[in-house]
């Protein structure tokens, strides 16, 4: 199963070393999450983004400690400036309908 949400279309978001954005979602049915993608245009060369998963209040605020986080990443090697497409091996976390979470990503340096 694969669910997709973006907010403001394919617009770009940068995230520096130290800094975070977040999306909040909403699964249609369970499932477990096991993998996340992102598609990333790196300004400079080794700054990979680092995801986490959280459970969110009804104001979709984070509650709680990490509810899975990353266990492995792919990306095609070097990790250099321009787009790529990163997939996240995640510890299995089953996501429950009607939910509310949140990604959180890292800008790591």
């Amino acid at each position: 199963m694969s669910e997709t949400y973006t907010t403001g279309g394919n617009t770009l978001q940068r995230i520096l070393f130290g800094q975070e954005t977040a999306q909040t979602f909403t699964p249609i049915e369970d499932h477990i999450l096991s993998y996340f993608d992102l598609d990333v245009f790196a300004f400079e060369k080794g700054s990979i983004p680092w995801p986490h998963l959280y459970n969110c209040d009804a104001s979709h605020e984070p509650v709680g400690g990490t509810a899975s986080h990353v266990v492995s990443a792919t990306w095609k090697k070097p990790f250099t400036p321009g787009l790529q497409r990163i997939r996240y091996r995640m510890q299995p976390y089953l996501l429950k309908a009607g939910s509310i979470y949140c990604i959180k990503i890292y800008g790591l340096g």
